[in-house]
């Protein structure tokens, strides 16, 4: 371990006032859900385990269920032309259609599973016989095999300007550019495209500015699980209170009754297949909510206590010397004295004060660069849906997301000057520490420490169409 570097926190803070307030939680969950059998492993919170083992025992039985009765029906389409895409050359097919297209185009025909049911509409349209837009492309097909076509230039020119323009074959023209991730045939090809997403923070900054109000939001996901439909009992029972209330004068109590009814048809108002709608954002609202945060109205902010996350100290303290690694390749903060960068430090934390309380900041991860080890239930539920028998065995499904309740690290508590500049520092149980060049950085690795830990517990949504669908909790 090279000499030890002391280093003054940057300047001590106030402690933020960690005590909770109370809100009246509506509670609009189905009150039927099985009693949990056993401890989800690592969970420490015995409201969230519950919740936990409740709703999966919900998604086992709904995810599998079918809501089709058998396959959908499979459309004729002109193989011939088809297969001359696949056999003919982009260089070939570039004159008629220009580069793009003609790329496009052959990548639709090599990669694309044209016996899907998303995709049978393009086929209708596009690649049935006696279809326009294959009617165009059989003839442009067979003026790419004239041997002097470089030679007719205009002509060319003339036949892709009217493809690429053509306003009645344009639907189909953008689903050939970009088709759908869930349309591709092989997996491999699936996970290539999925793996181009990366990771994106949840704003909920506008959340806390319009409406702040958590207990518009359930308590729990067992609303948005797969052919779960006790939430109707929720309602007749409501309307049934709404209408004694009137009976008795009591107006204010029926108009709560028929809010509650309001609230839970807001959130299972849209369907794909019987998997529910949410938004991330309401994804994550909820998580905050089940995991104990905070709501403070007055911060316009959602925090977490500090005591949640005691069991794997991440906050470095005052009086304690760390042992800290470098974690990033690229980061230089020192070199040894043949000039090598330096990737072990000691640091030495002088007086601060500790914050009582850590903002939420939810991320979302593309579930390839979730770094926590994927639980056998999400692989299952992640394979079924992949191969689902409501879409004649194919994939539903055009992305994963893996959405965490995190947290931001604090600059009072985590930033540090060095030598070339500053850099985040987050603490381990072991009174070592790991050294980030970002705080984005620093926080994306707690929020796979954290959830490996079992102190946060993260949901999969399938996202199909750019809206996504509550699939499974993640612990």
């Amino acid at each position: 371990m090279p000499d030890e570097q002391k280093i003054q926190k940057n300047q001590p803070h106030m402690a933020w006032n960690g005590n909770n307030e109370n809100h009246e939680d509506h509670d609009i969950l189905d009150k039927n859900i099985p009693a949990p059998e056993k401890v989800v492993k690592n969970i420490e919170n015995n409201d969230l385990n519950q919740e936990i083992i409740a709703v999966q025992a919900l998604v086992k039985t709904g995810l599998a269920k079918n809501k089709n009765d058998g396959k959908a029906p499979v459309l004729d389409r002109d193989e011939s032309v088809i297969q001359q895409v696949r056999d003919g050359k982009i260089s070939d097919m570039t004159p008629v259609m220009g580069d793009f297209m003609a790329s496009r185009l052959k990548y639709f025909c090599d990669n694309v599973d044209l016996d899907h049911p998303d995709i049978q509409h393009i086929i209708r349209d596009g690649f049935q016989p006696d279809s326009k837009f294959n009617g165009i492309l059989r003839e442009m097909m067979a003026f790419t095999m004239l041997p002097n076509l470089k030679d007719m230039p205009l002509v060319s020119n003339i036949l892709r300007e009217s493809f690429v323009k053509e306003k009645s074959t344009k639907d189909i023209r953008v689903t050939v550019y970009k088709p759908h991730i869930r349309t591709l045939r092989t997996k491999e090809s699936r996970e290539e495209a999925r793996s181009k997403k990366t990771f994106k923070e949840i704003p909920i900054k506008e959340w806390m500015e319009k409406t702040r109000d958590p207990s518009q939001y359930p308590n729990g996901f067992s609303l948005f699980v797969r052919f779960n439909e006790s939430h109707t009992e929720e309602i007749k029972l409501n309307e049934l209170r709404a209408a004694s209330m009137i009976d008795h004068g009591l107006t204010a109590l029926a108009a709560s009754f028929k809010k509650r009814n309001e609230l839970i048809n807001a959130f299972v108002g849209e369907n794909y297949s019987a998997f529910i709608k949410i938004k991330m954002l309401d994804a994550a609202i909820i998580l905050a909510k089940i995991h104990g945060a905070i709501f403070r109205e007055e911060y316009s902010n959602i925090f977490y206590p500090r005591k949640m996350f005691a069991k794997s100290c991440f906050w470095l303290e005052p009086q304690t010397v760390y042992a800290a690694t470098v974690m990033d390749a690229n980061l230089e903060i020192a070199k040894d004295e043949v000039g090598e960068p330096l990737k072990q430090r000691k640091i030495t934390v002088k007086e601060c004060m500790l914050p009582d309380t850590f903002m939420l900041k939810p991320r979302a991860y593309p579930i390839h660069e979730f770094k926590v080890p994927c639980p056998d239930h999400v692989r299952e539920s992640l394979d079924l849906v992949e191969a689902h028998p409501d879409m004649s065995d194919k994939a539903m499904f055009d992305q994963f997301w893996v959405v965490v309740p995190g947290i931001a690290l604090a600059a009072e508590m985590n930033e540090y000057t060095m030598q070339n500049g500053k850099v985040w520092v987050v603490a381990k149980p072991d009174k070592t520490a790991e050294i980030y060049q970002s705080a984005s950085d620093a926080e994306r690795s707690l929020d796979f420490r954290l959830t490996a830990d079992g102190l946060l517990c993260p949901v999969v949504l399938g996202e199909k169409d750019g809206k996504c669908y509550f699939l499974t909790y993640w612990n």
